[in-house]
């Protein structure tokens, strides 16, 4: 996988790419908390259950880095990695709510 933030990356387009990805984050919540997610057995209501853990803890997270890189005076490599990071976290959750969907949809 290329890597989504380069060393050439400026504040603006961090900024820019963590806040649409904090959108969607927001999206995905609202989502998995809508009557076309219902879990339909025990096993999906867990993954349900750790999936919007999951996009809360990111959320969260995400708020954080939003003030960080506003407040920054300059980008260090350390919060272009930990962008890096949550960018791919986000990538991985968006994934298993795609599996969520599907194995949820078979019981209908």
């Amino acid at each position: 996988m290329r890597p989504i933030v380069t060393e050439h990356t400026t504040t603006d387009e961090l900024l820019i790419r963590v806040k649409r990805n904090h959108s969607n984050v927001q999206r995905f919540l609202k989502v998995l908390s809508s009557y076309t997610c219902e879990p339909t057995d025990y096993n999906c209501f867990e993954r349900l259950a750790d999936l919007k853990d999951s996009f809360h803890k990111l959320k969260g997270e995400q708020e954080q880095l939003i003030a960080s890189i506003t407040t920054a005076p300059v980008l260090t490599s350390d919060l272009k990695n930990l962008v890096q990071l949550q960018l791919q976290q986000f990538q991985e959750l968006e994934a298993m709510v795609a599996a969520y969907m599907l194995d949820s949809k078979s019981y209908y």
